[in-house]
Order: C-alpha cells, then structure tokens, then sequence
C-alpha cells in the first residue's frame, strides 16, 4: 500500500475485521467454512510478513543513503563540508542572492604558520587543531550559514543575506574567539581572514578569487588579520 508499517498494519486488520464481520452478518446462514477462515488468515499473515520485511528494507536502504551524502559531502576530519559540498551551497546562495537582490557574503579563513605545528608537534596534534578551530567557526557563526574545509588548513564561511559590514564584523568575532582560545598542546594561535560579498553579475569564481587576495593581502601584511575586497 505504501503505507508505514504500522499504519498498514492497522488497515490491514481493521480490513480483515470488516470482512469477517460483513460475511457473518450477511452470510448468516451459510457460515464461513475452515478453509474460507484459513484462506483469510493466511493472506493476513502474508500481508503482515511482506510489509514488516519491506519496511526494513526501506529503512535499511535510507540509513545507506543518509550514510553515502554524510561521506559525500562531509570532510572526515572536522566534520565540516568538504569543498565540493561548501562550493556547491556556495553556488546555491548566489543564485538567491542574483535572483531576488539580496547581499552575500563570504569569509575565508587560513591558520597563521600551521606547517610549524606539524613540523613541531607531529600530524596528530596538527589535526586536533584544525579540528579545534573548526569547532570554534562553527560555534560563532549563525543556523543559516555554511561552514566548510576546502583546503588544509582553510576554511570557507557562506553568509546568506550578510552585507560586506555584517560579514566584517563576523570576520571579527570570529578573530577574537581564536585569538581567546587556548589550543592544547601548543597555546595561542592566530588566523587571517579574507572578507567579500557578492555584486551583481559575479560568479562564484569572481566571488572567491576576491576573498582569496584579500587572504593573500591579510597574510603579506603580517597574519592575524581581516582583510576586504
């Protein structure tokens, strides 16, 4: 029937019940023979079974599917978006933004001197690392904004209906809840930031090659710092 199992269940008797009840009101005095009440209950019972296994295969087959997009589309480390799905959602927020005349931002983000982490403490504190500082961009930012890693240790923040000033002061939040933090084992560490929003008529390639050479000015200027295109 389509229908969940349960629901289908309960059709399914009360079904079975109307039957059993039409036949011995309007069959009163022929009654239903053996064989007329197996035949009934062996079509239940096979109804029953196939819908439960059915059922389960449904289930089965979306936690697969719920299972494969999580792999698609998340980075395995930080649990972030990896690049392809943050670029694509990317995509997505343009296109709003185009259609109906909204702003758009972005933040891009780089760990200042994150080679000496890994060439001073080893891969696995370099991992905990980013994965520390991708819990803290997630924390700070808003339910309708998009996080994802596209790099090594760059992360990309998706601000929908954001103007250039509300992104800037993102930007700075989000430079103040690092520079605050406390990275075990290495301490203090610091990030730069390249600022952009969307005009009419960019394409996300126009979009992110601005946020980067804001990035790469922040990062000629000394790191740890915001900067805008």
């Amino acid at each position: 029937s389509g229908l969940p199992f349960w629901y289908g269940l309960v059709s399914a008797t009360s079904t079975a019940v109307i039957i059993v009840l039409f036949e011995w009101y309007v069959a009163f005095e022929i009654r239903m023979n053996a064989l007329h009440y197996l035949w009934l209950f062996s079509a239940y019972a096979f109804g029953v079974m196939t819908a439960w296994l059915l059922d389960k295969t449904s289930k089965g087959v979306f936690l697969q599917q719920q299972a494969l997009e999580h792999y698609a589309t998340r980075d395995m480390l930080t649990k972030l978006y990896n690049r392809y799905k943050t670029e694509a959602l990317l995509q997505e927020s343009i296109a709003r933004a185009k259609r109906y005349f909204t702003p758009c931002s972005i933040i891009l983000i780089d760990i200042d001197h994150f080679k000496e982490v890994n060439d001073t403490f080893g891969h696995a504190v370099g991992d905990q690392i980013l994965q520390a500082f991708a819990k803290l961009i997630e924390e700070r930012v808003r339910d309708v904004d998009y996080v994802g890693r596209i790099g090594g240790e760059e992360f990309l923040v998706v601000l929908p209906q954001t103007t250039l000033d509300q992104a800037i002061k993102a930007a700075g939040n989000l430079q103040a809840k690092i520079r605050a933090h406390h990275f075990e084992p290495i301490g203090e560490k610091t990030a730069s930031f390249g600022v952009a929003q969307y005009r009419q008529g960019d394409s996300k390639s126009d979009l992110l090659k601005r946020a980067d050479d804001a990035l790469y000015r922040a990062k000629h200027a000394g790191r740890n710092r915001i900067e805008v295109l």
